[in-house]
């Protein structure tokens, strides 16, 4: 049986990184004789790769055959590893795996292969950060096209392809992101020992000195407030400095990496999403809050607003201000916590369930 191909940066942290374990697992039963071979980029420090039960799974890391550092051979890289392994479908995420798996489909035009993108983030915002950024932009409106189908999470990153990358709009498909938190069993009494949680990378990106200068203000009116900060990242040591300069130290708390999620979502009052707001598709820590009865405090970005109706299911936010009062408004309701995740686990059942996932495969053809 021809094998599937799936092409990714790394296996770390992030909620691509995720989808792509929830996926090979979920294959092992939906196409139990299936062979998958994952190409990574690169190694990283928090390697999810353990949490991949398929044992039809076969991981190829780019680094230890890379040995000399030769600008732009990934691509060559890909063609190499498609000619031999012959795969019947690539599934590759982001733009660096994804024109490199295109240009593999064009090459070998004669094997029909099927090429499905995955776009997670808003791409413009995302690619204009990175270096070489106009050639990068250049090679996703010459290739992207060129697949079989690029993937979306919501609809507003599905119309950033089409207005900044010249995508045609029938080229892409929205598939909501999932989680598998949603068929768990809650436990109804739980030590709440966190009043806040954030789960994600530590980096600019995700707006945490922001965070912080609003939990000063919110200390003023609760002083015993307690902030868990899930992860890791660049911005490390530049928060645990400002957390001893604005006196902090006894409210924030660095927990680490844990894949174990769902033990400190059980600790937790309320999830806390702050990054800037033309940066992410949809990120899965707030499916994994939502399914988990967890309620959410997000900052209001065209991604958050397809799922949190502010009231209903959740609450957004547009300023410092509005995130302090709605914080503390939280904090002193717990009625209306509990009205909030009710609604919030029931529309993730709904909408968000891992069936999602199979929409993903039919595009693959498997």
């Amino acid at each position: 049986m021809k094998p599937l191909f799936i092409i990714s940066m790394h296996l770390g942290l992030g909620g691509i990184e995720k989808k792509i374990i929830d996926m090979v697992n979920y294959l092992d039963d939906y196409r139990p004789n299936l062979p998958i071979y994952i190409l990574l980029k690169r190694h990283t420090r928090f390697d999810r790769a353990i949490k991949i039960k398929n044992k039809k799974v076969k991981i190829i890391n780019y680094q230890d055959w890379h040995r000399f550092k030769i600008p732009f051979f990934f691509p060559i890289f890909v063609l190499i590893k498609t000619w031999q392994l012959k795969p019947r479908a690539i599934l590759a995420f982001l733009d660096l795996c994804s024109w490199s798996a295109v240009l593999a489909k064009l090459v070998f035009f004669w094997r029909k292969i099927v090429v499905v993108l995955s776009e997670d983030h808003y791409t413009s915002k995302i690619v204009a950060s990175y270096n070489y950024s106009k050639l990068r932009f250049y090679l996703i409106r010459w290739l992207y096209p060129k697949a079989d189908r690029v993937v979306s999470c919501t609809r507003v990153t599905k119309q950033d392809l089409i207005i900044n990358c010249n995508l045609p709009f029938k080229k892409i498909e929205v598939i909501k992101n999932w989680t598998f938190l949603v068929e768990k069993n809650l436990i109804k009494k739980i030590n709440k020992k966190y009043d806040f949680i954030y789960m994600g990378r530590l980096a600019k990106t995700k707006k945490l000195q922001w965070l912080l200068e609003g939990l000063v203000r919110i200390k003023r009116k609760k002083p015993n407030i307690k902030l868990a900060l899930l992860g890791k990242g660049e911005d490390f040591e530049l928060l645990k400095k400002l957390v001893i300069k604005w006196k902090l130290k006894n409210n924030v708390i660095f927990l680490g990496v844990h894949f174990d999620i769902e033990k400190y979502l059980g600790q937790s009052k309320i999830l806390i999403h702050c990054s800037k707001k033309k940066v992410e598709g949809f990120p899965i820590s707030i499916l994994e809050a939502m399914a988990l009865n967890v309620p959410v405090l997000s900052v209001n970005f065209k991604g958050a607003s397809e799922v949190i109706e502010s009231g209903e299911n959740g609450l957004l936010f547009d300023s410092l201000n509005e995130f302090v009062k709605k914080a503390v408004k939280l904090l002193n309701q717990p009625e209306l916590r509990c009205i909030l995740k009710k609604k919030a686990r029931n529309y993730i059942k709904q909408y968000h369930g891992p069936d999602n996932m199979c929409d993903y495969f039919k595009l693959l053809q498997l």
